[in-house]
C-alpha cells in the first residue's frame, strides 16, 4: 500500500536499474510519470522487453535525432556497425572536434595548453549544437537539451530546452 501520492518518480539510475524499476512500476500498478536521465535515452526503450512498459517517461537528451546534420556521422556509422548511433557517439564525435579545434587553433600539446585552448572556444558549430566554453568558469555555455517523452516504447521529441541559470 502506497502512503504517499507522488506526482512522478525521479529515476537517475543506470540502465539496468532503470529497466528493473520500470518493470516494478508496472507490477505495482503505478501509473505515474518517470522523470529520467541520460540512461533513459535510446536505446533504453528497446531493452525494456515490453514497449508498453517504456511509457510515460520524460527525459532530456543532448541530441535532436530529427536534425539532418546528424547524418554526417549516422550514415557512415550505421554502414560500419549496422547499429543506430547513440547520444554518446554524437557527443564523442563533438568532443573530438573540440580537441581538434584546440590543437589547430592554439597549438596545444599538453594539459596546460589544452586548458588554455578550451577557454578560447567560442561559437564552434558541432553536430549537437554550438559550443562555447566560458573562460572564467571553464563550463560550456548554452548547451541545448532536447526533451523527449517515451510513449509505449516510442521516443516523441517535445522540443528544445535551454537552461538559464538563476541570478
Amino acid at each position: 500500500v502506497m502512503v504517499a501520492e507522488p506526482d512522478a518518480i525521479f529515476m537517475p539510475n543506470y540502465t539496468q536499474n532503470n529497466v528493473i524499476a520500470v518493470q516494478n512500476r508496472a507490477q505495482l500498478g503505478l501509473d505515474i510519470p518517470i522523470l529520467g536521465a541520460l540512461d533513459h535515452c535510446p536505446p533504453f526503450a528497446t531493452i525494456v522487453g515490453d514497449p508498453e512498459l517504456a511509457d510515460n517517461i520524460y527525459v532530456a537528451d543532448n541530441v535532436s535525432y530529427s536534425d539532418p546534420r546528424l547524418d554526417e556521422l549516422k550514415i557512415p556509422y550505421m554502414e560500419d556497425t549496422g547499429e543506430e548511433p547513440t547520444n554518446k557517439v554524437y557527443l564523442g564525435w563533438d568532443a573530438a572536434h573540440i580537441l581538434k579545434w584546440v590543437v589547430e587553433n592554439t597549438g596545444a600539446t599538453d594539459a596546460a595548453g589544452f586548458t588554455e585552448g578550451l577557454a578560447q572556444v567560442k561559437d564552434l558549430d558541432l553536430l549537437t549544437g554550438t559550443f562555447t566554453m566560458n573562460p572564467e568558469t571553464h563550463m560550456p555555455e548554452g548547451l541545448p537539451a532536447v526533451m523527449y517523452k517515451i510513449e509505449k516504447g516510442v521516443y516523441v521529441e517535445l522540443g528544445p530546452y535551454n537552461y538559464v541559470p538563476l541570478e
